[in-house]
């Protein structure tokens, strides 16, 4: 379990701006997926293009990170923010719709637990489109107060970050489920 008393849960409603806000929260390393998260967001901003993917933390991966964000052009709507305090990361995630993590297993095995940023962004009322990897399953219910999806596909995690971008109603529920879970 995890201290619950100090996260505020909201609704999630779509930005009237069309800046929708996607973050993760981890450590900057491969089993995190957020290469593959970069790609999906590459979909998402083909109908988006004001969508914003907010990456909180720091690690080995950084500069790679910044590589691949750059050469894709993606430097206006993908932030890599650093390492936050507990106060900037809930603040990150009160002006965010979704919660993105999707991790997937190594080429030397490394794997997933159940991430702690994602079920404290769940219990602040952030929708969770992860991948079908470690423990997440256990954490996050598909189709209820998430969205899950196969490892190293971004296709299918662009797709599934659509549907909830796409659809109001899905979004409000998907909300005050994963609060609720």
């Amino acid at each position: 379990p995890i201290p619950l008393q100090h996260l505020q849960a909201t609704v999630r409603t779509p930005p009237e701006n069309g800046e929708w806000r996607i973050v993760q929260a981890c450590r900057l390393i491969p089993k995190k997926g957020i290469l593959t998260a970069i790609k999906a967001m590459e979909q998402v901003l083909a109908s988006w293009p004001k969508a914003q993917f907010r990456i909180c933390g720091t690690g080995p991966q950084e500069a790679k990170l910044r590589e691949a964000i750059e050469q894709r052009g993606l430097s206006e709507n993908i932030h890599l923010l650093g390492w936050l305090s507990q106060e900037q990361l809930l603040k990150e995630y009160a002006s965010a719709q979704l919660f993105v993590h999707p991790s997937e297993v190594t080429k030397d095995s490394d794997q997933e637990g159940v991430p702690n940023s994602m079920l404290e962004a769940m219990a602040t009322g952030l929708p969770v489109v992860a991948t079908q990897h470690g423990g997440i399953p256990e954490a996050v219910a598909h189709g209820e107060d998430g969205l899950l999806v196969p490892e190293k596909n971004p296709e299918d995690l662009a797709a599934a970050l659509l549907s909830l971008l796409n659809n109001d109603q899905l979004l409000a529920s998907m909300s005050r489920k994963a609060a609720a879970s």
